[in-house]
């Protein structure tokens, strides 16, 4: 795998941060997101601004796809490091993971609906550089049409990793696949049925033929009611069909990407939530 030049000196610079110090490597990997809710653009994580509302003590927050950390990087501020997994497929991602967040579980696997050893497929640019950000098991996907490297990995589903760890109590998962989001939710019915974590999901309609419903569908029979949270006034807003459909327009500020997913029976603290982010980004 080629990545760009300023990319590969970005992680020569973590590595060596991370020899010196953990955290200054952390604050140096993520200081752009560090100011997140000074820069509400489309394609900042603005989602990260939910993790205190939706983490808990002595529960878990497991990353899928966890690329360079960025949600378990802010997670431990609430919730201790060893309450975190991260899935990442990516062989140097998930070593990067480990010397970031030595007390975590990294897991070098992608989450799918069964465990098995299949291709992921990493997109190239116009450069011929490769894009790890958006690594996905479809090959189908658009993002593959500017050609794609491959590497053979081990996929296994959140069930089962809930039945070797039973111990494991989960508040929240965060889910960015590139358009395998059915078949990871799939490997993780038993899990969503009882222990009903809050979600946080990528769901783009370029990775659904133009249609996200199934993924919506799923969600709403397991009894979860469709968030998004407005970047412009940092609310959190029921998602309604006229939203669905603007999803294609990636430049317009107003265009969520990102859904959150509160199971039926928290609803009530929709409001509460709201309340406290208009106090704490006045």
């Amino acid at each position: 795998m080629i990545p760009s030049i300023k990319k590969n000196l970005e992680n020569n610079i973590v590595y060596l941060l991370t020899l010196i110090n953990i955290n200054l490597a952390k604050k140096f990997l993520f200081r752009k997101e560090l100011s997140v809710k000074n820069n509400r653009t489309s394609r900042t994580e603005i989602e990260i601004l939910l993790l205190p509302f939706f983490l808990k003590d002595n529960f878990y927050f497991i990353d899928v796809g966890a690329n360079r950390g960025l949600y378990c990087f802010f997670a431990e501020k609430f919730i201790p490091e060893e309450c975190i997994i991260a899935f990442e497929p990516i062989p140097y991602l998930a070593k990067s993971l480990r010397r970031l967040f030595p007390l975590s579980q990294v897991e070098q696997k992608a989450l799918s609906s069964s465990r098995e050893t299949t291709t992921l497929f990493i997109p190239l640019n116009y450069k011929r550089l490769t894009v790890d950000t958006r690594s996905t098991l479809e090959l189908n996907s658009e993002d593959l049409k500017l050609g794609f490297e491959k590497i053979a990995i081990e996929t296994t589903t959140l069930d089962d990793l809930l039945l070797n760890q039973k111990n494991i109590r989960v508040s929240l998962i965060k889910i960015d696949v590139e358009g395998h989001e059915t078949k990871v939710i799939l490997g993780a019915i038993n899990l969503l049925k009882t222990q009903k974590p809050f979600l946080i999901i990528e769901i783009e309609s370029r990775h659904h033929k133009g249609d996200v419903r199934e993924v919506f569908d799923l969600l709403i029979s397991l009894n979860y009611g469709i968030y998004y949270l407005d970047k412009a006034k940092l609310q959190l807003r029921s998602t309604f069909e006229t939203m669905l459909s603007n999803m294609t327009y990636p430049n317009n500020l107003q265009v969520n990407n990102n859904f959150v997913f509160v199971p039926i029976e928290n609803l009530s603290i929709i409001d509460s939530i709201n309340a406290q982010l208009t106090h704490n980004h006045k």
